[in-house]
């Protein structure tokens, strides 16, 4: 299972902007409380993902700011 990721952050005052996309391979999990298997046991796959997060600020003085923040902008679903 491979997991990655990196951070960009621009600044220009008084905006910033921010953008942290990562990713993630393929995995399987396993359970052993789900009742939908006899022996007690179950398994589940997640599949692989981008998800990018973003935030925009704008600070028009240095005690006061006002953000946009957004997770998981291309709506992907946990699984």
């Amino acid at each position: 299972t491979w997991f990655g990721g990196f951070i960009i952050n621009y600044q220009a005052k008084p905006f910033n902007i921010n953008l942290n996309p990562y990713f993630f391979t393929q995995y399987q999990y396993f359970s052993f409380q789900n009742p939908n298997y006899p022996d007690g046991r179950g398994r589940g796959t997640i599949p692989a993902k981008v998800l990018i997060n973003a935030k925009i600020s704008y600070s028009p003085i240095t005690s006061l700011a006002f953000f946009i923040n957004v997770r998981n902008a291309l709506n992907n679903r946990a699984i």
